[in-house]
């Protein structure tokens, strides 16, 4: 039986750069009853604001310390910043990374990979202009890729819990799923 087989609403949840999706996306798993254990943020007046808003969360700027606390990890900072953020951190073979991009493929989280750490993605279609806009997942279909099909399962589960659906995408049909996206 691997890890994965026991992911459940209680497996510690961490997001790194929590901005607007990635506060959004804690505060709405939160709410629906999924153990959101930390976060990390830059700049400390989001952090305050974050703890503020979800009892017991550790949040903190260094994403390490936010990674040691968690089994399940999703990178919700910018694009062209995740690659980065991912090879900073020393990554458990017992942990789960995500990153929340459209169009990047789920290689750019290979430094983590490389370390055992499984990877994957989970991409809700559409834009959150605020850090409290956790009610935007509502009716939203998130794209989903990883190759562990009991993390699969569990991002599948996630993604209707958060009230939305799911599509299972390929880091090959990426760019024209952002496009599309863009478009719509």
């Amino acid at each position: 039986m691997t890890f994965f087989t026991n992911l459940n609403r209680r497996t510690p949840i961490a997001v790194i750069a929590a901005g607007r999706l990635g506060s959004s996306l804690a505060l709405a798993m939160d709410d629906k009853g999924y153990n959101v254990v930390a976060a990390s943020s830059r700049r400390a007046s989001h952090r305050y604001w974050l703890s503020s808003q979800l009892e017991g969360l550790v949040v903190v700027g260094n994403a390490q310390a936010a990674v040691n606390l968690a089994d399940i990890i999703f990178i919700t900072g910018p694009d062209n910043t995740i690659a980065e953020i991912c090879s900073s951190i020393d990554w458990r073979c017992d942990q789960a990374v995500l990153h929340c991009a459209g169009a990047l493929p789920v290689k750019s989280l290979n430094s983590s990979a490389d370390q055992g750490a499984t990877v994957g993605g989970f991409h809700p279609l559409q834009t959150f202009p605020t850090p409290d806009s956790s009610d935007r997942l509502e009716g939203v279909c998130f794209a989903i890729e990883a190759d562990e099909l009991d993390l699969q399962s569990w991002l599948q589960t996630l993604a209707l819990n958060l009230g939305g659906s799911s599509i299972q995408i390929s880091s090959d049909q990426r760019a024209a799923y952002h496009a599309s996206a863009v478009m719509a």
